[in-house]
């Protein structure tokens, strides 16, 4: 029946991967001797959907059910230890290779020598060190957290009822699309916040690396609120891939922080140049007028109408998923999207 086929799944939840076919064959040939035994008590009864909830009831809740085939509780548990790794494992990935990488354009665009180079190296080695415990840290308190509330609310499943299943199996979690989510927002956060050096014009002049800013003030004063959005569609990441599936509530969240990334794109683009070059600053590159000229009044409109072209993408690709996913909603609930006449 479909309900213990429910039961089973929300078990499975519960286990590690490698333990739920052969836990879910245990449990379900435990609930059909249960149920065989209540129909010979009943005469030779049929089963029906009374009996099974009535079986289902006395076995309790799936996560209780599912503790008693897991080994003793951890700081962080079973179910969320190969999910902390691997985000682990990312996070410090992309540490040493934001890092990396910022040693290496720092060593190539200064004259770094002897030893300079070895400070420099030894400062990345150190950084490296840093970040990776902060990191970890971090990680420890968050899962530690989750697998804390967890706990608690195992505590109050004693008055679990099959009526609590849910009515299909949760959509699952896709964790590599998760994981770049977590990794290309963190790398947004982390580059426009930090590394703003990066972005813009890096030339020499009499010898010397000349760099200059070319993001404009519209985009700064926008800014704060796409770190709000970042951070946010990190935390739903992580969330996500410690949980494994969607829920209601973290759907309709991923669809607001959509709609949000949507009022910023199109204020972006709606309110002034992403990209401009202070005229002051043209002095510092040592170029020629005419070639200065060119620059600002044919390349950056070009490279302009280009950023504003990509933010738009932003905004009609978030503009089509919502809509699916508004159009998906209404036809599960049985809402018709077009009525038609005769």
């Amino acid at each position: 029946m479909k309900l213990i086929d429910r039961y089973i799944e929300e078990v499975g939840v519960n286990l590690p991967e490698n333990m739920r076919v052969d836990i879910g064959k245990e449990i379900r040939s435990l609930i059909e001797d249960r149920l065989a035994d209540r129909c010979e008590q009943a005469g030779g009864a049929e089963v029906d959907e009374a009996m099974v909830k009535e079986v289902l009831s006395e076995m309790g809740a799936p996560e209780v059910v599912a503790s008693a085939y897991l080994p003793e509780r951890y700081l962080i548990g079973p179910r969320f230890y190969p999910i902390f790794m691997r985000i682990l494992k990312i996070v410090l990935l992309s540490i040493g290779i934001g890092l990396t990488v910022a040693f290496l354009v720092q060593a190539f665009t200064q004259k770094i020598v002897g030893g300079e180079a070895l400070g420099l190296l030894l400062g990345l080695l150190g950084g490296l060190v840093q970040g990776s415990i902060q990191a970890f840290g971090i990680l420890v308190l968050v899962f530690a957290l989750i697998e804390w509330t967890k706990n608690r609310k195992d505590a109050h499943l004693k008055y679990w009822s099959p009526q609590m299943l849910p009515q299909s199996a949760p959509k699952p979690v896709s964790r590599s699309s998760k994981a770049g989510d977590l990794i290309g927002n963190a790398g947004a956060l982390i580059l426009f916040n930090f590394y703003t050096h990066w972005l813009g014009i890096n030339t020499l002049n009499n010898g010397e690396w000349v760099h200059i800013p070319i993001l404009s003030e519209n985009f700064y004063r926008y800014l704060p609120l796409m770190n709000i959005q970042w951070a946010l569609i990190m935390l739903l990441s992580v969330y996500l891939l410690v949980n494994g599936k969607w829920s209601p509530w973290s759907e309709w969240v991923n669809m607001a922080l959509k709609l949000f990334g949507m009022v910023i794109a199109l204020l972006l683009i709606s309110t002034g140049p992403l990209l401009e070059v202070a005229s002051q600053a043209w002095a510092a590159t040592g170029w020629s007028l005419e070639f200065i000229t060119t620059i600002q009044n044919q390349v950056l409109p070009i490279a302009n109408i280009q950023a504003k072209l990509i933010v738009a993408a932003v905004l009609v690709i978030n503009g089509v998923e919502i809509i699916r996913w508004l159009l998906r909603r209404f036809r599960d609930a049985g809402i018709p999207i077009v009525e038609t006449n005769g």
